[in-house]
């Protein structure tokens, strides 16, 4: 890769370059000092590090839990590296771009959030029994997230509310995520092209994730479908509050237990907050809203 862009910088003059992610950042040296750079970071790398290190600590893994506190450190030194180069920096959630901020005030950071296709209107088939989780199984919490509601929420769930049905939909579902299907209760799909389908069926969607950063897009996609989530604090962060409920926020195991039970058992408070939600991201999060402002922003940038 770094070949390719050495050619690709040597070919012509750039009005702007947008850098994807903070670890490309050293790709950089290859462009004249003068070329206007972005930088789109999505999420505050070393808080999203840190929560993972934290997790790990926990769970007993020091020597993974330093790893990943040194990652983020090193994330945030590439930036403190660049910023007298960056005209403008990106996050996706307004308490990510003050954090950083705060480390950076060099940079000036703009919050654009995540966005996501509104699609056509098609009627719910859900069953309210249906569990949904969605998400890139080939990242870390992620797949530690969904395991642990299989193993730890979803027999005391049907203890309390009776018989109920957990889809996991995502790429890359290493062997411990695959092995979940051997319940009859829980299918594992792996990547699925178009969703559509999968969240018209679901009754609910949880995030259970308790480390990483940024904001959560299959929340977003869902709440576009007008499904309700029931989610970890760090998943409906910059999202949904308890003043704008379009899902449930759940602490401990005993509320995920909770509220995933109240949901299933009460459709008119199911669709009250997935009518919220749709509300919300049209608003806020479709990419009719969201490209014509970043457009705006990098136009801005060329000077």
């Amino acid at each position: 890769m770094a070949e390719n862009i050495r050619d690709l910088a040597g070919e012509r003059r750039y009005d702007l370059v947008h850098i994807g992610r903070s670890y490309m950042i050293p790709l950089a040296r290859f462009l004249p000092e003068t070329t206007p750079m972005t930088l789109d970071l999505d999420e505050d790398d070393r808080a999203s590090f840190a929560s993972r290190a934290a997790v790990a600590r926990r769970s007993g893994d020091c020597f993974l839990a330093d790893w990943l506190d040194q990652e983020g450190h090193a994330c945030d030194g590439l930036i403190a590296a660049m910023a007298g180069r960056l005209q403008r920096a990106f996050a996706a959630s307004v308490r990510e771009c003050e954090n950083l901020a705060r480390r950076h005030p060099e940079v000036r950071f703009e919050t654009v959030p995540n966005a996501v296709k509104i699609p056509r209107h098609a009627p719910r088939i859900e069953d309210g029994r249906s569990i949904l989780f969605v998400g890139s199984l080939g990242y870390e919490p992620n797949a530690d997230s969904i395991q642990w509601f299989a193993r730890t929420i979803m027999p005391r769930l049907r203890a309390r509310f009776g018989r109920c049905r957990l889809t996991i939909a995502g790429a890359n579902p290493p062997s411990a995520v695959r092995a979940l299907a051997r319940h009859p209760d829980i299918r594992v799909l792996g990547f699925v092209d178009d969703l559509t389908e999968v969240y018209r069926r679901a009754s609910l969607l949880i995030a259970p994730m308790q480390a990483g950063g940024g904001t959560r897009i299959k929340v977003l996609e869902a709440a576009a479908f007008g499904v309700p989530t029931v989610a970890s604090p760090q998943a409906a962060a910059g999202l949904f509050t308890p003043r704008r409920p379009w899902g449930w926020i759940c602490r401990r195991p005993s509320d995920f237990v909770t509220a995933c039970a109240d949901a299933l058992s009460n459709p008119r408070e199911r669709d009250r907050r997935g009518k919220l939600g749709y509300r919300s991201v049209t608003r806020q999060y479709s990419r009719e809203v969201v490209v014509p402002r970043l457009a705006a922003l990098l136009h801005e940038c060329c000077g």
